[in-house]
């Protein structure tokens, strides 16, 4: 048996993930696919009578596959976990690394793994990411703010490395940084760029709009179509509320109540937005888990809008209808 492809580095877990291999025509090979630690085996397959057969290893990594916000009260670089799945292949004496992503797109070096515009807002106390994957250098971070003059820090350093990498950043650590608070951050400065960086090499630019917290704002943070987490801010509430379900029976004295719960649901706006823009806010309504980034703490929560507007006459808003994936159980009889 002699492996012939497999799939490459970092593609998606979620497209077919083909393993070829030739064999003789009369010969029964065993394909065991086991984590990348090979400490537990997650499949086999048996093959026999042709001489090349195909192997779809996708589904086996999805199960190892965890996407989640990564949690920093620094700015920060950080290998976030369960974003990509590592297995093995092998057959007899034969084997093979496997790696691949949890988007639905072949992940690259140095590239910024997110769909997002050149330029987004963001407030003081809120978060963001960026991530990429190093090959094998130390990085670099560094802000810049300008406005009533101008202003560069450096603010992160991580070792040499080939692991997915996301900086995370935290606007309130910056501004105590600069020992500012807040509202003068916003006050003194106009934008934010941060600059990823190996050497004297620049490997990306994020640059960041500075606005004042919206007093309705709330905070998504998203599964993106490259297997890492986005931000974006919702400008407005339109509707708050809770939709409660009962359970009920009816017995010789009336109805009894014998289960009661309650979700919170919420129609969240945008603000105004270019198309571009738009396209990339559309993965929330395809994303298979989102978040509010409440107070620091990630909110599971269901996404019930299932379209979105990407283009009219002129610039878009976006309106998502949602709801808490936790419930409140209330008391029943």
């Amino acid at each position: 048996m002699i492996i012939t492809q497999t799939p490459a580095r970092y593609a998606s877990a979620y497209r077919v993930a083909p393993i070829r291999f030739s064999a003789a025509e009369d010969e029964l090979v065993e394909l065991d696919i086991y984590d990348g630690a090979k400490n537990t085996i997650l499949g086999r397959r048996r093959f026999k009578g042709a001489l090349s057969h195909e192997a779809n290893i996708a589904n086996y990594a999805r199960g190892l596959l965890n996407v989640a916000p990564t949690y920093s009260v620094r700015c920060t670089f950080a290998h976030p976990l369960n974003r990509v799945a590592d297995l093995i292949v092998a057959a007899e004496e034969t084997e093979v690394a496997v790696r691949l992503g949890a988007g639905i797109r072949t992940l690259y070096g140095w590239e910024k793994l997110s769909a997002s515009p050149e330029t987004r807002r963001i407030a003081p106390g809120e978060s963001d990411e960026i991530a990429l994957l190093p090959e094998g250098d130390p990085l670099q971070a560094t802000a810049t703010f300008r406005g009533s003059g101008e202003r560069t820090l450096s603010i992160a350093a991580q070792e040499a490395t080939e692991k997915l990498s996301a900086f995370c950043l935290k606007t309130d650590d910056l501004a105590g940084r600069i020992g500012l608070t807040g509202k003068e951050l916003v006050e003194r400065y106009d934008t934010l760029d941060i600059r990823i960086a190996t050497g004297e090499e620049e490997i990306l630019t994020q640059r960041y709009r500075l606005v004042p917290p919206s007093p309705d704002g709330v905070r998504l943070c998203w599964w993106n179509t490259y297997g890492q987490i986005d931000y974006y801010t919702m400008q407005a509430v339109a509707v708050d509320g809770f939709d409660t379900q009962k359970e009920r029976i009816r017995t010789a004295s009336g109805y009894r109540t014998t289960g009661s719960r309650r979700e919170r649901r919420m129609t969240l706006v945008s603000d105004f937005e270019p198309r571009a823009t738009m396209e990339w806010l559309a993965e929330i309504v395809s994303s298979p888990k989102v978040w509010i980034d409440r107070n620091r703490t990630p909110v599971r929560t269901d996404v019930l809008s299932s379209s979105v507007a990407t283009h009219g006459t002129g610039l878009c808003r976006l309106t998502l209808e949602v709801r808490e994936c936790e419930t409140v159980t209330f008391q029943h009889e």
